[in-house]
């Protein structure tokens, strides 16, 4: 409802586009730099409908050559805090913030002396306006020193001034007082009720953006940056979820899972010899390949350095985990172009299943990693072998 009302409040809209240039659209200094425009505005049109009532010609609040006089200043008072909203639009947010708040408040000490001084003035309610509105858009400690001197300022002259016997003028004592306490009452409700629900809206709107960057935060702590896919507390998370479902429906085969570990062979010789950067290029590859293998449940993360892991949504019969290595493999052993250079690299996959081999996260990889290690070193002593043989033929067709 508040907003409806303030939407016809203002003459102008805050050139959002504009502030998300300057700030970056969503972020909390651009939430802060709408409300600081949009106040100035509203008060703006404020100022020009009430003081358009207050000078119209005929109505009982002053008199004429008062009027007159009072018409200039109501002018500068528009002028200063339209200049306001443009200082946001351009940038400089501080000063935008320090002008709207001279502004208000001066013009308000001001009316409340020139009307009769502060202890006689129905102008003097008229005070908790700029106050309000200071706490609204200044820091802490700014809006006490600006609320205080708001406050005590007319209050001091007007003292001082009786103490010298000097009657201060009082503007309005032409008017009915009853129809200026009635109209004024309104103007400062309408007055609170504006910075209020701007607040209000900037707070929700401020809310909105910090949840917003913390999702995004949360998914970052849960992403490996290099390769973008999950980190070991991602991975650690997804298998617990993964034991939680598991255990729900008791020792059902369709309920287990398992862990593939991933091992890349030849990926030290490229790191070392092309350097880091084609390095992390081909981890990304590498990375990219072994996310397109994924099935609909399963998971990939980056253990570290040259290895993941893998977790596959339910336990696969024995022919489907080879037909998924097998097409790991196919995947890893791509050609990569390095630098002009073409490299294959190869896998060592190893596999652990929940709950026969292990039952908790730590233990699964654990189990995973090993059976990757003792098929990484059978398949050396096997190159080996290859090689030894290889060896022992050409020395005997040599000696032939």
């Amino acid at each position: 409802m508040g907003g409806h009302i303030l939407k016809y409040l203002q003459i102008f809209k805050a050139d959002q586009a504009n502030l998300a240039g300057l700030y970056g659209e969503g972020t909390a200094e651009f939430y802060r730099a709408v409300f600081l425009s949009n106040l100035g505005r509203s008060f703006a049109t404020l100022l020009i409908l009430a003081h358009g009532i207050i000078l119209f010609p005929g109505t009982s609040f002053m008199d004429t050559q008062t009027k007159l006089w009072l018409a200039p200043f109501v002018a500068v008072l528009v002028s200063l805090l339209a200049i306001s909203a443009r200082l946001v639009e351009s940038g400089k947010q501080d000063a935008a913030r320090k002008l709207t708040n001279f502004t208000i408040s001066a013009s308000t000490m001001i009316s409340v002396i020139i009307c009769g001084g502060f202890i006689s003035s129905h102008v003097t309610p008229f005070l908790l306006a700029p106050i309000i509105v200071c706490f609204c858009i200044s820091p802490r400690n700014e809006a006490i020193v600006v609320g205080v001197m708001t406050f005590f300022t007319p209050l001091i002259v007007d003292l001082a001034l009786r103490l010298t016997g000097v009657e201060l003028p009082n503007l309005t004592s032409t008017a009915n007082p009853a129809v200026n306490v009635i109209f004024l009452m309104v103007t400062l409700f309408v007055t609170i009720f504006i910075s209020l629900s701007f607040l209000q809206k900037t707070n929700e709107d401020l809310h909105t953006a910090l949840d917003k960057e913390k999702r995004v935060f949360e998914n970052w702590a849960l992403l490996d940056p290099l390769t973008e896919v999950g980190n070991r507390r991602y991975l650690d998370a997804e298998i617990e979820k993964a034991i939680s479902q598991a255990k729900q429906y008791g020792e059902a085969v369709t309920d287990q899972f398992s862990i593939l570990f991933i091992d890349l062979n030849g990926f030290k010789e490229i790191n070392d010899h092309m350097g880091h950067e084609a390095g992390d290029m081909v981890l990304r590859t590498i990375a990219h390949r072994l996310k397109d293998v994924l099935g609909d449940g399963d998971h990939l993360a980056r253990f570290g350095g040259d290895e993941f892991v893998m977790l596959l949504a339910n336990a696969r019969a024995d022919d489907a985990d080879c037909f998924i290595t097998s097409k790991l493999n196919h995947a890893i052993e791509q050609p990569i172009t390095v630098n002009g250079e073409q490299y294959r690299l190869g896998a060592s996959i190893g596999k652990a299943v929940f709950p026969n081999d292990a039952d908790t996260p730590a233990e699964l990889i654990r189990a995973a990693d090993m059976d990757m290690y003792a098929i990484k070193m059978a398949n050396r002593l096997a190159n080996r072998h290859e090689q030894i043989v290889s060896q022992q033929e050409t020395a005997l067709s040599q000696t032939k």
